[in-house]
């Protein structure tokens, strides 16, 4: 079922409720030429469509991933897109087992099969799209969480407010520490939240909300429904008083991570000091005392990755400088999201490092190693001339 179609049933069931109508947002040409020749035939007007909730009556919620089967027999495909959807579905038979999957299709159409009654009375569907939940994968991940799932409460809570019935938000099992505390900063306690922890569970009433897909190369835009969320979560956390100081130019160069980590980063952090950035540890925190300490943060600096979405914590994101890993140019992910929050953006090309007979002359860990996960080489001059840029404006 489409989002065409999807949208369509609820019109005719009358359980369509738009939150944002469909409206036209402007992408302005970049201004430095590097990120105006990467992504500068992005620019001008786009159509954004309305972001909206569907209740859907009578669904089974199936595998890992918790695709919607509808009695009817219909594969749900808006909590993952049309590009992620052959994955989940892969990911879920593989999980499941071909016959397991069947028997939850079965179960799905066939009522008489089951036991009386459902599983669940009231949910919406949460569970994280951008995750590995196959055997032996990473399970979920952080910046899909936050720009693609978060987003999604805005229609959720709109249902909720036209009910009285109690919506219980639907979530992986094992979820990841900052999941838990994205929902409780946003007033959510464990009695609203579900864990999927079998091969399938019958609900009675399923939301299903617009999904705002994050992809690589190709992203969903929508500005409305990111700055919502990025709102949402920067009002859920007081600014206290910290004996950290307050930082307006930060720099997040991996250095806890295993891949796209920086191979001069001694050269790299001598050209910050030089512009008055702070580099953040980059070590795991709790997610408010993270929102907390990009508040106050105006410039970015980042290697591609999820720290580039610590803008959407910032009460005045300005500029974006992203260090784009190789093999990584033509993604344009971190450029529209800059574009979503208000930003302006410029990019510095990272390089191959230097290899002898063939091995990168950096540690990295080979379990995560492909192209886009290369060591990056960081061209010094190049980034001297991108800050200098910014500190001219």
């Amino acid at each position: 079922m489409t989002r065409e179609e999807l949208i369509e049933l609820g019109y005719q069931k009358r359980t369509l409720s738009v939150v944002e109508d469909k409206y036209v947002s402007e992408i302005p040409l970049p201004e430095q030429q590097e990120a105006r020749e990467l992504f500068g035939h992005l620019s001008g007007p786009r159509e954004v469509g309305a972001f909206f909730g569907v209740t859907l009556d009578d669904v089974r919620v199936v595998g890992p991933y918790g695709v919607p089967i509808t009695r009817s027999g219909r594969v749900v495909v808006e909590p993952f897109g049309d590009r992620w959807l052959p994955k989940v579905l892969r990911d879920t038979v593989t999980t499941l087992g071909i016959f397991g999957f069947l028997r939850e299709y079965l179960l799905a159409v066939t009522p008489l099969l089951r036991r009386a009654g459902n599983d669940k009375p009231f949910c919406a569907h949460l569970l994280a799209r951008g995750a590995d939940w196959s055997p032996g994968g990473n399970g979920p991940n952080y910046g899909h969480w936050i720009a693609e799932q978060i987003p999604q409460l805005r229609a959720i809570e709109a249902i909720q407010k036209m009910t009285p019935e109690k919506i219980v938000l639907l979530i992986n099992h094992h979820p990841a520490i900052w999941q838990l505390e994205s929902l409780q900063l946003l007033g959510y306690d464990s009695d609203s939240i579900e864990h999927v922890n079998s091969p399938g569970v019958q609900i009675g009433k399923l939301v299903v909300s617009s999904l705002r897909a994050m992809h690589s190369r190709g992203m969903e835009f929508d500005p409305k429904a990111r700055r919502w969320a990025a709102e949402r979560l920067r009002s859920s956390v007081a600014l206290r008083q910290s004996k950290r100081p307050v930082a307006r130019k930060v720099a997040y160069f991996r250095t806890q991570q295993r891949t796209r980590t920086v191979a001069n980063i001694t050269d790299g952090r001598k050209v910050l000091r030089q512009f008055g950035f702070i580099e953040d540890e980059d070590r795991p925190s709790i997610l408010s005392e993270v929102i907390e300490q990009s508040k106050a943060v105006e410039v970015f600096l980042a290697v591609t990755g999820s720290n580039v979405m610590r803008m959407m914590y910032s009460d005045r994101p300005r500029f974006l400088v992203e260090i784009i890993a190789p093999h990584y140019y033509v993604r344009d992910i971190c450029f529209q999201l800059a574009i979503e929050l208000g930003a302006k953006y410029s990019c510095v090309y990272g390089l191959e490092v230097p290899s002898v007979s063939g091995v990168p002359m950096i540690w990295q860990d080979l379990r995560d190693y492909s192209q886009i996960n290369e060591p990056i080489y960081l061209p010094v001059s190049e980034l001297k001339l991108a800050l200098g840029a910014i500190s001219a404006h």
